[in-house]
Formats: C-alpha cells, sequence, structure tokens
C-alpha cells in the first residue's frame, strides 16, 4: 500500500505539497486543472520511477486507469465499422502489424499467381515448339539412307516416339551429330554388313625373358676386344669389325713363305696377324656371345606368338 506521495516539481503543485495520510481507498477531489490527473500520472511512471513514492510496506504494481490510459486501450481500427474499438494499451500495434503482414500475403499471393500465369504460357509455349519440332524430325526420316534408316527401330512409332527417342539419343550422345550421311554411309555399310565375321582376338603378348636392362647396356656398348691395339680405333670408327673378323680368319701361310693380307691381296705387314689376335680375343667374343644370346632369346619368343 502506498503511504504518501511526494508532489514536488510536478505541475500544479508547490515544492513541499505532499499526499499523505493515505488508506486503502482514498478518493481525490478537486475542479479541472488542480492537479488529479498529473497526481495518477506521477503514480503510472512508477516503473521508471518510484522515488516520490513511499511505500508502507513492500512496493507492489500499480495499475492507473485515467484518461491516459483509456486513449491507450481503447483505439479506433482503421478501416473497421464506426464504433468498433481497440482494448488493449498494445492492442493498435498488434492491429497494425496484423493488417501489415496480411497486405505482405496479398502482394505475396499476387506474386505467385504471376509466377503461375508465366509457367503456364511457358508450358504452353514449350508444348508448341514441340509440336514443330516432332514435326520436322518425322519429316527428316525420308533423307536418312536406307542402310542406316533400316538399322534405327522406333522411327516409325509416331510424331511424338520418334522425338522422345531423338531427344533421347541426343542427350545420351551429345558429341555426336557432325558427320555427313557421305561419311557415315562407309561406316555403316561395314558395321551393319551380313557378311562380316568375328575375328580371333590377338592374344596378349607372353612376358619378355630376357633382361630388358641388360640388353640394353650390351646394345649401347662397342664390341671391342680388351688390348690396345692402334687398329681397334679405326675399326670401331668405320664399323666393319664383322668384315675385320672375317679377313683375319684367311690371314694364314705356311712358314717361311710370305702372307698376304685378306683385305688388299699384299704383303702382311708383320705383326699383323697378332694384332688382329688381339682384336678379336675373348673379351670381343664374350661380347658378341652376349648378343647372340639376346637374339636368340627374342626370336623364341617370337616364334612363341
Amino acid at each position: 500500500m502506498i503511504k504518501k506521495v511526494l508532489l514536488s516539481g510536478h505541475p500544479c503543485f508547490s515544492g513541499e505539497a505532499v499526499l499523505g495520510d493515505l488508506a486503502p481507498v482514498n478518493y481525490v477531489f478537486g475542479p479541472n486543472g488542480s492537479g488529479k490527473t498529473t497526481i495518477s500520472q506521477s503514480l503510472a511512471t512508477l516503473d521508471d520511477d518510484d522515488s516520490h513514492i513511499a511505500w508502507a510496506s513492500e512496493p507492489q504494481t500499480v495499475k492507473v486507469y485515467n484518461r491516459g490510459y483509456v486513449r491507450k486501450a481503447f483505439t479506433n481500427a482503421d478501416g473497421e465499422e464506426r464504433g468498433v474499438f481497440l482494448l488493449g494499451e498494445d492492442s493498435r500495434e498488434t492491429f497494425e502489424r496484423i493488417k501489415e503482414l496480411e497486405e505482405h500475403h496479398e502482394k505475396t499471393k499476387k506474386r505467385i499467381g504471376d509466377r503461375q500465369r508465366l509457367i503456364v504460357e511457358a508450358e504452353s509455349s514449350l508444348e508448341g515448339k514441340r509440336e514443330v519440332l516432332a514435326a520436322a524430325v518425322w519429316g527428316r526420316r525420308s533423307v536418312i539412307p536406307e542402310v542406316i534408316r533400316r538399322e534405327m527401330t522406333g522411327l516409325n512409332g509416331g510424331k511424338t516416339q520418334c522425338l522422345e527417342l531423338t531427344l533421347q539419343k541426343a542427350r545420351a550422345f551429345p558429341e555426336r551429330g557432325k558427320d555427313s550421311f557421305e561419311v557415315l554411309i562407309p561406316k555403316a555399310e561395314v558395321t551393319f554388313s551380313k557378311a562380316a565375321s568375328e575375328a580371333n582376338p590377338i592374344p596378349q603378348a607372353p612376358a619378355a625373358s630376357w633382361d630388358e636392362a641388360a640388353l640394353q647396356a650390351a646394345l649401347t656398348s662397342p664390341i671391342v676386344g680388351s688390348a690396345d691395339v692402334a687398329l681397334s680405333e679405326m675399326i670401331e670408327r668405320l664399323d666393319i669389325s664383322d668384315w675385320v673378323q672375317q679377313g683375319a680368319e684367311h690371314l694364314h701361310g705356311q712358314e717361311s713363305q710370305p702372307v698376304l693380307c685378306p683385305f688388299c691381296q699384299q704383303i702382311a705387314p708383320e705383326g699383323l696377324a697378332d694384332q688382329l689376335a688381339n682384336i678379336f680375343d675373348d673379351n670381343y667374343q664374350a661380347k658378341r656371345e652376349e648378343i647372340e644370346a639376346f637374339q636368340r632369346s627374342i626370336r623364341g619368343n617370337h616364334c612363341s606368338l
């Protein structure tokens, strides 16, 4: 319960004005302008400041039903019939918000209706274009060469089926359609020929039975002897080792008789036979036999195919 109300600072009252000795029920009388509304307004602002109120016990909630409350609680509804009021301090804000949402709802419905009309128009336009396309595709069947057309099943089932089949193939093979009939006819004649027979598949190549790295190394190494002979450089440079080796086999003669050179048929210089023997020594033979072994292995692998 309120014990007293300090009225200092409010209109109509002096600095020492106090409304005191209050009971549970109080009546305030006075002429117009004497401050009755000011007192009620001071009590209505307790939520903001209650320093001018002295409570007999704990502070309590104060409800003020004055002219200001009536203006807030009873408001006219715009657009409604006369005599229809909105009850409640927040009723106008709520009413305006409802009205705003209803207007937004109507605008949204209108936009949805506009979009639906556009969809209907687009579907109608699409259907018209499909009919034109179906007629064009149906008419183009006659220009397809017979060798190709007889393998294209489904083209004679009607315009709609023919169009759907064409669109289906266009989606499945977007990269096709660039070749002319002049290019396709020879391919079709071979592909659809009844005289064509199935060929046996090419067997898989067997695994190599040799060391590829070793073969590569052997082929890139010169086949020469181990001795440092003057003729070695010339023979290697001219790549005539096989010819020289065959000629060296004929470099022979009897004792006390001159030896003829197998290459020039002149008297062979002294020591030629020894030089050639050093060139085609065991090292030469080993390298040559290595190449020949690789050759036999490759030929044997080839014959097994």
